[in-house]
């Protein structure tokens, strides 16, 4: 019987003190870390990068605390620039605008030749039929209304060169040719003259 009691002691023992045993996250640099906690339950929490693209990713963060920093394009002359980019990954893309135009006497030596339109082509492509009577006094902003203005992908470099060439729509003959500068980020005025 004396047995029985110490057994019976000894059990209940055992089960004050299991029962005394706190679960918690023991992992002390967890967010949620439980100094009282003696047995861990898997709760652990982690601030940090939780996306997988990112260059700061964690990949033990179970918070995201708003910490990811990304590669991109970091120059502002670029048509994708990123302004959040931390580091460049290379893919940076340019373009660039050229306007033509002509003075009134350029127009008139036209006009006095009976070219009344030309066709305005980049590359051997056709961008389009224009008037030779419109002139200006002086270069033309790109965006202005009725100017003969050209953008071209530069792709991954500043500057590349690209032909022009404006024709007789009747004849076919080159009136106006040569080769031009697309600058990235910019619209440069090209002044064709007669």
């Amino acid at each position: 019987m004396k047995n029985l009691k110490l057994l019976i002691l000894l059990f209940t023992v055992s089960l004050a003190f299991s029962s005394c045993k706190k679960e918690g996250c023991t992992d002390v640099i967890a967010d949620n870390y439980d100094e009282e906690a003696k047995e861990d339950d898997g709760t652990c929490e982690y601030s940090g990068c939780t996306d997988p693209e990112s260059l700061t990713y964690n990949a033990q963060a179970t918070i995201d605390n708003g910490t990811c920093e990304y590669a991109g394009c970091m120059d502002p002359d670029a048509k994708n620039y990123d302004a959040t980019a931390v580091e460049s990954d290379g893919s940076c893309m340019y373009e660039g605008s050229v306007v033509f135009w002509w003075t009134q006497s350029t127009a008139s030596s036209m006009t006095a030749q009976n070219l009344n339109t030309l066709d305005f082509y980049v590359e051997d492509s056709l961008i389009k039929n224009v008037s030779t009577t419109l002139s200006w006094a002086s270069a033309p902003v790109c965006t202005e209304s009725n100017v003969m203005t050209k953008t071209k992908g530069l792709g991954a470099v500043k500057t590349k060169s690209f032909t022009y060439k404006f024709t007789d729509p009747n004849s076919g003959q080159n009136i106006f040719e040569g080769t031009i500068d697309f600058n990235a980020n910019t619209c440069d005025a090209k002044e064709l003259t007669r």
